[in-house]
């Protein structure tokens, strides 16, 4: 596997979003005209657990601390808008299926792999549901809660944007959630990787945001 390389800095960022907006508009059908609605929204922040966004983690993302700063942003902005926060958090209890084909190891839970991430707030700011797949809504509560506050949209951020990130904002538009994914806010192992997601996310099944953008759209 191809280590990770640090391609989002906070020094290069905004030159970085620029460049990825030309090649959204130039390569995906980009739906600029679905309306962003905070009453009707939750955020959902994806695997900011120790293994990708803790320099001692095992997969560590060298892009993950500007991901976790506008994480962190977007978060405070969503709780002083009354509106929930739900942390999807990946590990293993038992069995970890096909990841034991396809990965050497695996995120167990009750492990440093495991555990989110000190810097992040969780109980009773933010909720953190277990998952043990790549798409947040596979076998969690993640729907119901959605349901329970009215949400019919979801802002998403966090890691891996190739991975977890997609496989979620394809899982909320399979339910009738429509996903706004935060560009910036989001990270993988690579810029390839990274922007040939977003690609495929606008062009089938989510709105691309700016964090700049989604701050905008939070009161």
């Amino acid at each position: 596997m191809t280590a990770a390389v640090p391609y989002l800095t906070s020094e290069i960022r905004s030159r970085k979003v620029l460049e990825w907006k030309a090649q959204l508009q130039k390569s995906a059908r980009v739906r600029t005209r679905i309306p962003f609605n905070i009453v009707r929204s939750a955020l959902l922040w994806v695997d900011p657990i120790n293994c990708f966004t803790h320099a001692q983690g095992s997969a560590y993302l060298p892009s993950s601390p500007v991901v976790m700063e506008g994480s962190l942003a977007l978060m405070e902005a969503f709780l002083r808008a009354g509106r929930p926060v739900i942390i999807a958090a990946h590990c293993h209890s038992g069995d970890p299926g096909l990841f034991s084909m396809f990965y050497r190891t695996h995120i167990a839970c009750g492990t440093f792999n495991a555990q989110v991430h000190a810097s992040v707030p969780t109980a009773p700011l933010a909720r953190v549901i277990r998952k043990q797949t790549y798409d947040s809504f596979h076998n969690t509560e993640l729907t119901d809660i959605l349901t329970q506050n009215n949400c019919d949209q979801v802002m998403i951020c966090g890691v891996l944007t190739h991975l977890c990130v997609e496989s979620t904002a394809r899982g909320a538009f399979s339910r009738g959630i429509i996903p706004f994914v935060v560009m910036d806010a989001t990270c993988t192992r690579s810029e390839a990787l990274h922007l040939a997601s977003l690609i495929s996310m606008s062009d089938a099944c989510a709105v691309p945001l700016t964090l700049e953008e989604a701050l905008l759209h939070v009161p």
